[in-house]
């Protein structure tokens, strides 16, 4: 029966009972399992082979490498008895100890990269985001109440609209103050609207958190100008659990 081979390390199986491949195929694949298991390796940039290598200590080969480890950059590499053994890391996210440099080190397709340089996502607390959108088109009437919006998971609105951003078709003749409310009650922070600027800015005293199924809505001033319409903001929210 012809040789097979597992679709990620490339070890040798398949053979009908009977079949006698103790030899190189299946010495082979002892030897590759022995050094993928819980790998570590000396170095990790060095181009040539040692003078003289030691039985069982293993290498990642750095580029352009010579003499018997010709060809073989990026491989990870083990001195046997009977010789050197090449593994080409074809699998993404294989993990690699290494003395030299000290650390953790994996493969990411293309390169060995160290884990200590990755940053990672974000946790729920600190990353993960949730818009909330309200857009006026229409003059809206002094102490109109626009949106009311129950928000879904526990989450906050960030001190100062950390990520906020308003926006207004044309700068209002006088200052226009829209509140930001929870629960339709308590104001919790202001967009301002400034005349000469169609950009907004926002003001929250701290941190503001909403639990599940509470809303969020935007209160209108006293006073409007006449025919001021088309603005709107995004408000930005971080959620606060899973």
């Amino acid at each position: 029966m012809a040789r097979h081979e597992s679709s990620r390390w490339k070890l040798s199986y398949g053979w009908l009972r009977g079949e006698d491949w103790w030899g190189d195929p299946v010495s082979n694949n002892f030897s590759l399992i022995d050094l993928l298991l819980h790998p570590f390796v000396e170095t990790m940039n060095e181009t040539a082979p040692p003078i003289i290598p030691t039985i069982g200590l293993s290498y990642i080969i750095g580029a352009n490498a010579t003499g018997d480890w010709t060809g073989k950059d990026n491989n990870l590499a083990v001195y046997t008895e009977f010789g050197w053994l090449f593994c080409e890391p074809l699998v993404r996210g294989i993990r690699v100890g290494s003395a030299a440099p000290a650390g953790w080190f994996f493969w990411d397709g293309e390169q060995w990269t160290d884990e200590k340089n990755v940053v990672p996502d974000p946790p729920p607390l600190q990353g993960q985001r949730y818009d909330v959108i309200f857009s006026v088109g229409y003059d809206a009437e002094p102490l109109e109440t626009i949106g009311g919006v129950a928000l879904p998971q526990d989450m906050t609105l960030r001190a100062d609209g950390v990520d906020c951003v308003g926006r207004c078709k044309t700068a209002p003749p006088f200052p226009v103050d829209i509140g930001i409310m929870r629960n339709y009650d308590d104001q919790i922070g202001t967009i301002h609207f400034i005349p000469g600027s169609i950009e907004a800015t926002f003001t929250i005293d701290g941190d503001k958190a909403f639990a599940r199924g509470q809303t969020i809505s935007f209160d209108m001033p006293v006073l409007l100008p006449d025919f001021w319409r088309n603005y709107g903001a995004t408000l930005r929210l971080i959620l606060m659990g899973d």
